[in-house]
């Protein structure tokens, strides 16, 4: 998984790439699967790299920064 910051935008992607065989009624079967996928997110103006706090739990991806209005600051990107 990668998440970068660049002009006040943050940008979540991954590649998935699952290959796989097994023997079925005497023959060989091969399986694969590649997926990818990128959610930018925008940030408020100012907030720095080195403010924001990343974590992955349950497969759930927060992203926490410094409030910048009334409301808390909390980008959450649901991974399936």
């Amino acid at each position: 998984m990668n998440i970068e910051i660049h002009n006040d935008m943050l940008t979540v992607s991954e590649e998935t790439k699952i290959s796989s065989e097994h023997d079925e009624n005497g023959y060989t079967v091969g399986e694969r699967c590649y997926g990818k996928f990128l959610r930018p997110a925008p940030l408020s103006r100012g907030v720095k790299s080195k403010d924001i706090k990343v974590s992955l739990e349950d497969e759930v991806l927060s992203v926490r920064f410094p409030k910048t209005s009334a409301a808390q600051a909390t980008i959450i990107i649901v991974i399936n």
